[in-house]
């Protein structure tokens, strides 16, 4: 979060009120997917909240923490924060306790993702250049990893990793054929940047709800309705991907 007054805060634990697999959760299989539905509150107890635990001041008089256009951040296993500023084509790097410690200045020229691997090294996602940039702690540039063609970054979802070390980075697929246009995926690198495989967007069976405008021109503009009901999923970090519909708890 970077907040234009008070800079950066990093937080842990998570505001929850959800729910989990117990004596009040009722399960079953459809297909392929697991579902978990709750009977009967939370089976978790109380919500736990977020807790602060270090706070970056932004400060335009000084160089370090004149924080531009942040676009990505990551935490190293040693707690160091690397800090992503794309218009300076910077990675800042701040200490445990969010004091500053240095510049990585990289060989790139419009980053707009960062992962700190669990060996130390960094990724940087380039997408002027269509590649990952891989950097050492030191700002040191180490090799690059190459995008399939046809095929595009053109997204500002974070690169992450998952427990087996692996690395997804969004793309945009394209196709020669029209009536399929392009799909949105995740490519899965292996730790020596090797692409093990693409993971296509899941196929959800739902229909969000729309309006047709007609236009005084003749042509037509389809919106989504505002505050409807939305299709939402993410890939965990066990590489699973989860899938919730809005209205349905």
């Amino acid at each position: 979060m970077i907040e234009r007054r008070m800079g950066l805060a990093v937080v842990t634990a998570l505001a929850l009120a959800g729910c989990a697999q117990g004596e009040d959760a009722v399960t079953y299989a459809r297909g392929d997917t697991t579902f978990v539905r709750i009977e009967a509150g939370s089976v978790w107890g109380r919500p736990a909240t977020l807790r602060e635990e270090m706070r970056i001041e932004s400060d335009p008089e000084r160089p370090e923490y004149a924080f531009r256009n942040v676009t990505s951040l990551s935490i190293g296993s040693d707690g160091e924060l690397f800090l992503l500023d794309g218009p300076a084509q910077a990675v800042l790097v701040y200490d445990s306790a969010g004091e500053f410690a240095r510049v990585s200045w990289g060989f790139f020229r419009q980053p707009n993702g960062l992962e700190a691997l669990a060996d130390g090294r960094l990724v940087v996602r380039d997408v002027d250049t269509q590649q990952l940039r891989v950097f050492n702690q030191r700002g040191n540039h180490l090799e690059d990893w190459a995008l399939p063609q046809p095929s595009g970054w053109r997204t500002r979802t974070p690169l992450f990793t998952d427990t087996e070390g692996y690395i997804y980075a969004r793309i945009v697929v394209g196709s020669e054929d029209p009536e399929i246009g392009e799909r949105r995926a995740y490519l899965r690198y292996s730790a020596d940047g090797a692409i093990v495989d693409t993971l296509p967007d899941p196929e959800i069976d739902f229909q969000p709800l729309t309006l047709t405008v007609d236009e005084s021109d003749g042509g037509r503009t389809l919106l989504m309705v505002p505050f409807s009901p939305r299709a939402h999923w993410a890939r965990s970090a066990l590489g699973d991907v989860v899938v919730g519909i809005s209205n349905r708890y």
